[in-house]
């Protein structure tokens, strides 16, 4: 029998001693250390990855702290660029209302011109922001577009078609701010 056989049946036998085998105790002496090793460099790992996911928490923190600004800043002064396009057609309405000290007709003409020259200067605004005018003089009925606010019969336009415009629409890009408020031919 071996050493280890006989050990395992004889209770009393006495353990090897690091004289009788002294390489026993120098693999487990080195095996425990090569574990503290692991334990320090796995330690040290845990300790970088915590701080570098620390970092990226606040990293991320700051994200939505400065989106949420700058979305509030958004709301807030999204229409900036919009009105100060609009002051020009304020100024020229401006100009528009003061009185000259001309003839009655040629001050008539002259505020004519002015409101004309100033609501196209308003309607390149709106267009230069995506906004732009719904006018179906004429054109077939488009409920998704138009609002009807009455049907005539006439013989002047066929039936189903924009008879006269009380009031224009306007969309922006491609969703409607106001429909065109109109009247809708009928047939006889």
């Amino acid at each position: 029998m071996t050493k280890k056989h006989k050990q395992g049946h004889d209770e009393f036998a006495e353990p090897e001693t690091a004289a009788e085998n002294p390489q026993s105790d120098t693999p487990q002496e080195q095996v425990v250390e090569d574990l503290y090793t692991q334990v320090e460099q796995l330690q040290a790992e845990v300790s970088a990855l915590t701080d570098k996911m620390l970092r990226y928490k606040a990293e991320a923190d700051n994200a939505v702290r400065r989106s949420k600004i700058d979305l509030e800043n958004a709301h807030k002064y999204g229409m900036e660029k919009f009105a100060r396009e609009l002051l020009d057609v304020v100024d020229s309405l401006e100009r528009g209302l003061e009185v000259h000290q001309e003839s009655e007709h040629q001050q008539f003409e002259d505020m004519k011109e002015g409101m004309q020259l100033t609501y196209k200067q308003l309607l390149d605004v709106l267009k230069k922001f995506g906004i732009s005018q719904i006018d179906p003089q004429g054109a077939d009925f488009d409920p998704k577009k138009h609002e009807a606010l009455t049907t005539q019969m006439t013989t002047e336009v066929a039936p189903n078609k924009v008879l006269t415009v009380v009031q224009k629409g306007f969309e922006i890009y491609d969703r409607i701010l106001r429909p065109a408020r109109v009247v809708v031919a009928k047939g006889e």
